[in-house]
């Protein structure tokens, strides 16, 4: 029995079911899903028009058939086994290579623009440009003029393929060979196996904060963060979200033109945490974050605080002579490979990062993950000149706000002129 108004289906078993049966369910319904404005088509992500569980933990492996007019390109999960055209009706045949929690899909009127280049997986980018310009001409009628890049689909490829390169190299493979990247006519992306949905504005220009390649690389990280590796629970939601807010950040380090974004980022997001801590929950409680006191609380605790408790662990495992990351990635890698296809909980990865660290590690997801309290640091330094022509620096760091028990290493860089630093925690 379903209710009114309801997504959710009840269904009474023929018998008492118990741990380890199984029962078969044929499903048959009809519905409105698509929704159109003019060239636009709206194709709700999220929309239940599929059998799953409510919580999505469930993983199955999806055997999809559509029937599409011919004239419009579809885009899904899995991989495409087979297609007819029938008159003006297109039959496609889709199944997922590992099973996975949720499916989607996604069509209109397209140019399907095809783009593929060394050491990364193809990509087929379908958008529609002409739906771009008609809703430019529309908007400047009511006095509303919007700029719009040229070259809007090779802006969207270069940066998701890029990304897709980094993540592969930084993390291991994706599972998938293949990426569809999709716009869709809301604010927001979405990202599932095989397919990227990205909305419509970051097609329609790029800004120069790094946003629009951030949030590029967001939604492609979750081939790894979220597709690849699965929380557990929705107290693990972080190791999603925040890992892939990461993710992203550290593509803008890799890019010329942003690499100091990646700290201004970080900074920004200092600013949003210090301001909601009062408030906010620990990133432990994940979707309970989202208070009708809290507005903003969900995004600042599980996309920002979860970013920075990855930059915090980043940072404490820096070599400090060659100031590289190798040790850090060489655990990400570990923590992919142990736990691609299967959920990972906040302690299963505590437990990745202590085998890397060689030390317990309660006292840090204690304090940053199942905490709220965030310290405030204070320097004083001075300098004074040596005998030999050296000098000696004192440097003193101190924090309140906190707890006496609050341990966190603090990295400090001392800039000796000449291009020359020195690193010490």
């Amino acid at each position: 029995f379903k209710a009114k108004e309801s997504d959710d289906l009840w269904v009474r078993a023929p018998q008492r079911l118990h741990a380890g049966d199984s029962l078969t369910l044929t499903l048959f319904y009809h519905g409105d899903l698509i929704d159109r404005f003019q060239d636009w088509f709206f194709i709700d992500p999220g929309a239940a028009w599929y059998p799953r569980n409510q919580q999505g933990q469930n993983l199955a492996t999806f055997d999809l058939t559509y029937h599409s007019p011919s004239w419009y390109p579809l885009a899904t999960v899995g991989d495409r086994l087979d297609s007819a055209v029938a008159g003006k009706v297109l039959t496609t045949h889709w199944v997922t290579r590992l099973p996975t929690s949720f499916a989607s899909f996604n069509l209109g009127l397209f140019e399907n623009y095809h783009f593929q280049q060394s050491a990364a997986p193809p990509l087929d980018v379908l958008l529609s440009e002409d739906a771009h310009r008609l809703l430019a001409r529309t908007l400047a009628r009511q006095g509303l003029l919007i700029p719009q890049q040229r070259n809007m689909r090779e802006a969207v490829a270069v940066d998701v393929s890029n990304s897709l390169k980094l993540f592969a190299y930084l993390f291991g493979e994706s599972a998938y060979g293949h990426f569809y990247v999709t716009e869709i006519p809301y604010a927001e992306g979405v990202s599932f196996p095989g397919m990227i949905d990205l909305s419509w504005v970051t097609f329609q220009e790029t800004a120069l904060d790094g946003f629009d390649e951030f949030f590029r690389a967001h939604e492609a990280a979750h081939q790894w963060w979220g597709n690849g590796v699965r929380p557990g629970s929705y107290r693990d939601a972080w190791l999603s979200e925040g890992l892939a807010s990461f993710s992203a950040l550290w593509y803008l380090q890799t890019l010329p033109k942003h690499r100091d974004d990646y700290f201004k980022f970080l900074e920004k997001y200092k600013a949003d945490i210090k301001d909601e801590r009062d408030d906010a929950g620990p990133i432990w409680i994940g979707y309970r974050n989202a208070t009708p006191r809290v507005r903003r609380g969900y995004d600042v605790v599980i996309y920002e605080k979860g970013a920075w408790v990855f930059h915090m662990l980043r940072t404490m495992m820096l070599d400090l002579r060659s100031v590289k990351d190798d040790r850090f990635t060489e655990m990400m890698r570990d923590y992919y490979s142990s736990y691609r296809g299967k959920p990972a909980t906040t302690e299963d990865f505590k437990s990745v990062v202590e085998q890397h660290i060689g030390a317990p590690m309660d006292w840090f997801f204690n304090q940053w993950v199942k905490g709220t309290t965030i310290p405030t640091y204070h320097v004083a330094w001075k300098s004074q000149p040596a005998p030999d022509g050296k000098y000696t620096v004192r440097l003193r760091v101190s924090q309140e706000h906190v707890a006496p028990e609050f341990r966190m290493p603090v990295l400090v860089s001392a800039d000796l002129g000449n291009n020359r630093f020195a690193h010490f925690r």
